[in-house]
């Protein structure tokens, strides 16, 4: 699916001449700086592009591929992979309809992104299981995926001659679906997370503590980009 994707996204950029004149930006590519320390979802590497639409509008997708994780228990259940794609719409100038804008995709903006992200991965908890001290090691996999919308609010503006720099900040919803496999630990039979020199307390009883159905999302990118023409 990423395969295609990053295809679609950047055809433009192999069909298209250069302009020489950058007051007439008609398309970017963009490097997500922000990506590999997203500790919300998952790190991973992402590439997008933002094409012109209007000297007010514009489209822009993005592609990131999860190549590590922030920790790797000692099993392997399963092949681990992540990935992340977006796509949407921007409106630049949104508060000042009635002034023309003169400078293509720079300024403030305000638009949406829909997006998809699907992860699977090893990891595990320990836990005791009542007033019964002895701790237990429960190594297990899960998948996660999550579809959904932000609207978002941002600034972009042009360093140098073909440099960009780019960042928003957005809120949403999304829908998840999380399915764990080869899980003994219970919290409704009572069991109680716990720490050692294997996992952390705090970080299982985030990973377990997330339930599938309808929820939150909080956006935020900071981004590099270069003007292609």
């Amino acid at each position: 699916m990423c395969r295609w994707f990053f295809v679609a996204l950047f055809l433009p950029v192999f069909t298209s001449g250069q302009s020489d004149s950058l007051s007439k930006i008609n398309m970017a590519v963009k490097l997500n700086l922000a990506s590999p320390f997203d500790v919300f979802n998952f790190p991973t590497i992402s590439l997008g592009a933002e094409h012109r639409l209007t000297n007010r509008f514009s489209v822009e997708g993005e592609a990131g591929y999860q190549i590590y994780r922030f920790r790797q228990p000692d099993t392997s259940f399963v092949r681990e992979s992540g990935y992340v794609v977006k796509g949407g719409l921007r409106v630049y100038k949104p508060f000042r309809w009635s002034q023309p804008v003169v400078h293509r995709m720079r300024g403030f903006y305000s638009g949406f992104s829909v997006f998809q992200r699907e992860e699977k991965y090893n990891t595990a908890a320990e836990y005791t299981r009542g007033s019964d001290t002895t701790k237990i090691l429960d190594y297990y996999w899960t998948r996660k995926s999550a579809w959904g919308i932000d609207l978002l609010l941002g600034y972009q503006t042009i360093i140098g001659e073909r440099a960009l720099f780019d960042f928003y900040a957005g809120i949403g919803f999304l829908r998840r679906s999380i399915i764990r496999n080869e899980l003994q630990y219970s919290a409704e039979n009572g069991d109680q997370l716990v720490s050692s020199p294997v996992v952390d307390a705090f970080l299982s009883n985030r990973d377990l503590e997330l339930k599938p159905g309808t929820g939150l999302s909080l956006a935020f990118s900071v981004r590099i980009g270069y003007i292609l023409y």
